[in-house]
């Protein structure tokens, strides 16, 4: 990692920080312990994403199949009411899924202190 720094005749240097400074052995664990949390969480969020689509596309071909099916207006009013429902409902309930498999990237990564919540002093 490098830093850039101004010379006293106005000009700039790169220097590089001290290694032991950045990657001492507690702070290789948090950055080792982050990057797993968030690689298990990146492919939790893939599947569960791919698994929603694929629940969503089944719903809408359902859908297109019953509209074929339609004998009148009022029927199709009904069928697009409850596929619309239910497109919010699963909406709704996909974003909660998301929401903890983020949180829980959030709380596996963090450092011991910041994960143990605010001290009262």
């Amino acid at each position: 990692m490098r830093k850039q720094s101004m010379k006293s005749d106005g000009g700039e240097e790169t220097r590089l920080f001290p290694t032991p400074f950045l990657f001492n052995g507690a702070m290789t664990d948090v950055v080792s312990r982050a990057g797993e949390a968030w690689t298990r969480a990146c492919l939790e969020w893939q599947q569960e994403v791919a698994r929603f689509a694929s629940a969503r596309i089944d719903g809408d071909l359902e859908l297109a199949r019953s509209l074929a099916q339609c004998q009148g207006v009022v029927d199709l009013v009904k069928l697009q009411q409850k596929w619309a429902a239910t497109a919010v409902r699963d909406y709704s309930e996909e974003t909660g899924q998301l929401m903890q498999i983020a949180t829980r990237a959030i709380r596996e990564g963090a450092p011991e202190q910041a994960s143990a919540g605010p001290t009262s002093e």
